[in-house]
């Protein structure tokens, strides 16, 4: 049980802690987040967090944007997220999330005013074994458009943006799908319901670029880097037509909390043979021996490896 968590600037017990009822994260949605993963490092004893200072400076272009004021820095959060896991003696496979919220309450404070209102921080860890073995899914392309950097700026990892994929995910499922594909306000195509998109073809990797409405996603740059210097392949980030999504030979998904799902079908559509293409193979194999530290493409990927 990893029953300890971060709040405020102390380790506290899970169950001491509480958000009030009437604060405006609570109510109205006002708050931001990012998660990152801890791995057991290959054939050792020590954990790191992957790429845990990147997952910090996007949750700080979060709150830049979202006007959230933190009176913890980048490095303080760093410096918790090692105490918490030497607190919580983490010795296996674990997910974290950094909550950033408005802790007070409404009505009485100023909504449009962020000066007036305080945040709180809140950063949690539990266990979260991977699964090695990938598994296909079917998707359809969503009848919600994604929302879009003028009105709810995907770009922020915001509690409040995935009102927009529970939607179309509820959508998909009740479709018979298992998720979905979103297209952007101009009909190109944007991403799936909490995942980047990833295709195979032409001999390239395709994926729509950072201006299509995407959250800039940490584990879609690692698989673009994977693809780039350990495989040798064409990477090309670009508008997605809808159609290119149907003649693809390979499509997965990627996100940090389930990395990687191969998608097999869409819009009734098979993409390729219908099976786990080779390409996905490849890259889920790659990513997993980068991320266990078994091959490094950047040291500063791992720069908190922690004995506990």
């Amino acid at each position: 049980m990893h029953n300890l968590i971060w709040s405020d600037g102390k380790i506290c017990e899970k169950e001491k802690v509480s958000i009030p009822i009437d604060s405006l994260g609570f109510l109205l949605g006002i708050s931001v987040f990012d998660t990152v993963r801890v791995y057991k490092q290959a054939g050792s004893e020590k954990v790191h967090c992957f790429r845990l200072m990147d997952h910090i400076n996007r949750l700080y272009k979060s709150l830049r944007i979202a006007r959230i004021n933190l009176e913890w820095n980048a490095q303080d959060i760093a410096n918790a997220i090692q105490e918490l896991i030497l607190a919580n003696r983490i010795k296996t496979d674990s997910y974290i999330r950094m909550t950033a919220y408005c802790a007070s309450p409404s009505p009485g404070s100023s909504l449009f005013n962020p000066n007036a209102v305080k945040y709180g921080l809140l950063i949690t860890i539990a266990e979260s074994k991977i699964q090695e073995t990938l598994k296909e899914i079917r998707c359809s392309i969503s009848s919600w458009p994604r929302v879009s950097d003028s009105t709810m700026p995907p770009r922020i990892k915001a509690a409040a943006n995935y009102q927009n994929a529970r939607l179309a995910a509820y959508e998909a499922i009740l479709d018979g799908y298992d998720n979905c594909i979103f297209l952007n306000d101009r009909g190109k195509v944007s991403e799936a319901a909490e995942s980047a998109l990833i295709m195979f073809m032409n001999n390239a990797i395709v994926t729509p670029d950072v201006n299509s409405d995407i959250l800039e996603s940490i584990t879609r740059d690692t698989m673009l880097k994977i693809a780039k210097e350990l495989l040798a392949l064409e990477v090309k980030e670009k508008n997605v037509d809808r159609t290119e999504i149907y003649l693809a030979d390979e499509i997965f998904l990627v996100n940090t909390a389930k990395l990687v799902r191969p998608v097999t079908e869409v819009d009734h559509y098979v993409i390729g043979s219908g099976n786990i293409g080779t390409i996905t193979k490849s890259l889920f194999e790659a990513y997993m021996k980068v991320a266990r530290r078994e091959t490094i493409i950047s040291e500063a990927w791992y720069s908190n490896t922690i004995s506990v």
